[in-house]
């Protein structure tokens, strides 16, 4: 990432394509004008401002020619449809701006403060990218909270979160292969984004071969398991209150690992800790009924299914 516009742009050159972020806070229900970004992305706001903000706009361009879909994922949903109902577009001759009609939401409960992930309007922007060839990437940008206590500070982060070589099955169904194992299988993550018709617009302009993939291939299996020790299905620094991401146990148990109860990880280039599909973690010990009220579901279905497993406590990664 590299910040323009006198320091106001964040501009991620890692993306599939290049992508250019502003941010706007909204300081007790009253919109400010864009913030300025840190090297890492740090949002510039004083230290009144930050305890005052309530919500933050996120403005997001495009290359007008690039392969891409920018939308909205709502988790509220039990498999997580894709919408647009906060986006406004604007057309522009070099580049397409995507403006956030409503904004992403502040949580504060007991001295901790976050965005929401499962929401309506999540925390984070899906950018879909497929090439003429036929690959498929997921990139995802947002505003989150990192730090504890009196350091906490909202930034903006940026995630891969998948490349697939897409291919029509032998009865014309869509499906990828991940090109490194630690995407996982494209299934998991493309089956809502097909529904969408820009998506479907991009698969139609792509040059799809017929492939018959081994099921290891599609769905690259985890490693082994030693006692004692658990190996990560997914990570996202967007879910929770610092990054989540649920696991498996040496027993075959699900569990979920959270980033504020992960010890001494080395943070990745931009100051996130991520522990990506296959990371093995060793943990002292597991706690049921955990977690705050870290989103406004509208139904309970997926905090039934959170409260179901434990988390993992005091994580270390091992490798």
């Amino acid at each position: 990432m590299k910040v323009l516009n006198k320091g106001t742009v964040a501009v991620f050159e890692e993306a599939p394509e290049p992508i250019g972020v502003s941010v706007y806070p909204l300081i007790q229900g009253a919109q400010r004008d864009e913030v300025g970004i840190g090297k890492k992305g740090e949002l510039g706001l004083g230290e009144k401002e930050a305890r005052m903000a309530t919500g933050f706009k996120m403005v997001l361009m495009v290359p007008k020619e690039a392969p891409t879909v920018i939308i909205q994922r709502n988790l509220t949903q039990l498999h997580g449809g894709y919408h647009r109902l906060a986006l406004s577009t604007i057309r522009e001759d070099e580049w397409h701006t995507f403006v956030m009609v409503d904004h992403i939401k502040v949580f504060r409960q007991q001295g901790m403060v976050w965005t929401p992930w499962r929401a309506t309007v999540p925390n984070r922007l899906d950018i879909w990218t497929v090439s003429p060839e036929g690959l498929a990437s997921l990139f995802q940008v947002g505003v989150v909270v990192r730090g504890t206590g009196e350091g906490q500070y909202f930034r903006i982060a940026s995630d891969l979160r998948g490349e697939w070589d897409l291919y029509k099955t032998q009865n014309g169904r869509v499906d990828g292969v991940p090109t490194l194992p630690k995407w996982g299988a494209f299934s998991v993550r493309g089956e809502a984004i097909l529904q969408d018709v820009e998506f479907r617009g991009l698969l139609s302009r792509a040059n799809l071969s017929r492939k018959d993939p081994k099921t290891e291939e599609l769905r690259p299996p985890l490693s082994r398991i030693p006692d004692g020790c658990a190996r990560m299905q997914w990570w996202s620094p967007f879910t929770g209150l610092r990054g989540q991401g649920p696991c498996i146990l040496s027993d075959g148990a699900s569990a979920w690992v959270c980033g504020e109860d992960v010890l001494e990880a080395e943070p990745d280039e931009d100051g996130i800790v991520r522990l990506p599909r296959n990371t093995l973690v060793s943990y002292k010990g597991l706690q049921e009924k955990w977690g705050l009220n870290t989103d406004n579901r509208q139904d309970n279905r997926q905090g039934k299914r959170q409260e179901g497993q434990p988390k993992l406590l005091c994580v270390r990664v091992v490798e």
